[in-house]
């Protein structure tokens, strides 16, 4: 894996984080409600809303990795951090049967970037 995988990879991260996740919990979060499985209480939408910014900001933390792939590792570290947190909430409301399989594979799926976010840490010497 080069320069250019990476590169894309995080380009992709980005895109996923602010586009495919973060901003559409921020202008419209029932799609999160509708898309994940998750029900979601009615209301003020407030605390959906703030996670899907604070998304869109990890996406925009992975754009600046692709932009510098050395300088910017440290940010790769948080999301290896905030994907594992997302990871294990889900796992623990799905064992506590708060929330369904669906909802629970939809938060688990985070741990796929951290694999890749592992390795590119693990085997991408920082120069």
């Amino acid at each position: 894996m080069n320069d250019v995988f990476w590169t894309r990879f995080f380009i992709f991260c980005g895109i996923y984080n602010v586009f495919l996740v973060g901003l559409p919990m921020v202008i419209d979060p029932t799609i999160l409600a509708a898309t994940s499985g998750l029900t979601l209480p009615a209301g003020d939408w407030l605390f959906v809303r703030c996670f899907g910014a604070v998304v869109a900001t990890f996406g925009v933390g992975y754009f600046m990795v692709s932009r510098d792939l050395d300088r910017n590792r440290g940010i790769i570290v948080i999301g290896i951090v905030g994907k594992v947190a997302v990871a294990l909430l889900f796992a623990i409301y799905w064992l506590k049967g708060a929330i369904g399989f669906r909802p629970f594979l939809v938060g688990f799926s985070d741990l796929i970037f951290v694999a890749f976010f592992w390795r590119f840490l693990s085997r991408y010497p920082a120069r």
